[in-house]
């Protein structure tokens, strides 16, 4: 009986090893997976010398860690290991004999998209852990802005990849389940009618610079129901100055279709003339 009690209590240890080696791995592995970044935050353990340890210390843009001693270190896109293999080297090499160095991870950096340009609310979103998809990271910053142009919403990778998508393929198409991934941004570029004008002058309600058209359509009649239409005084001619040149044209034969729609250019100014007594 004693015999068995003591293989069992056997079976029972080496079980238990076994077990917390298994619960260990996830950890090694994921010591060798995690590569550091900006803004993550390590402590640096060097064994028996408290003078260069340090509790905590955060990885700046370039990468770089500051430590006693040594200065900067940059230990971007090495893992935990790796990176207490060089600051081992380096502190072996000038100041310590045969250092124990460990470089633990003690908060790492929020995972950012950044997004730009033309969008109601421009900055930096945090990926949450359930990921974070290019509809949802635009309809966060609360969509495009008027002045967008919906043809031209960029999406640039950390690694550099570069594609363009319309609003379309963002709201329902192609790109709206894109997953983003931490260093991307989104940029979103602004109509190239946007911050264009026409000049209305003369016998009209208000003189001065109507907003183009965003879409494209502009034509004599409504700008000029824009700027609150012909005064009493106005005789009907219409004044189109376009690039030097003046054409004269009948806004009523206009309104009544007898003669053809004039579409009119950012930059174009149009006057209306004063009927005479």
């Amino acid at each position: 009986m004693k015999t068995l009690n003591y293989k069992k209590r056997i079976q029972n240890a080496i079980g238990a090893f076994l077990c917390t080696f298994s619960c260990c791995t996830p950890l090694f592995a994921q010591e060798s997976q995690t590569l550091l970044k900006p803004n993550d935050i390590i402590k640096v353990e060097v064994f028996d010398e408290p003078k260069v340890s340090v509790p905590g210390t955060t990885i700046n843009n370039s990468g770089d860690a500051t430590l006693p001693l040594l200065g900067q270190v940059n230990l971007s896109k090495l893992n935990l290991e790796q990176a207490a293999e060089k600051i081992k080297q380096l502190y072996q090499a000038d100041y310590i004999v045969d250092p124990k160095v460990t470089v633990m991870l003690l908060r790492e950096a929020e995972k950012i998209v950044s997004i730009l340009g033309a969008v109601n609310k421009t900055g930096q979103i945090a990926i949450p852990p359930s990921g974070l998809d290019l509809s949802t990271a635009l309809a966060t910053v609360g969509g495009l802005s008027p002045n967008a142009d919906p043809k031209n919403i960029a999406l640039t990778r950390a690694s550099g990849e570069r594609a363009v998508y319309t609003a379309a393929d963002v709201s329902s198409g192609r790109a709206a389940t894109i997953k983003l991934q931490a260093g991307d941004r989104i940029i979103v570029g602004q109509n190239p009618l946007a911050n264009k004008y026409i000049t209305v002058g003369g016998h009209v309600g208000r003189r001065g610079l109507v907003p183009y058209p965003l879409d494209g359509n502009a034509d004599l009649v409504a700008i000029i129901a824009a700027s609150g239409g012909l005064t009493d005084m106005a005789n009907g001619k219409i004044l189109l100055t376009r690039n030097g040149k003046t054409t004269t044209y009948d806004y009523n034969a206009i309104l009544k279709k007898g003669a053809a729609t004039v579409n009119l250019l950012p930059g174009d100014n149009i006057q209306a003339e004063q009927r005479g007594f």
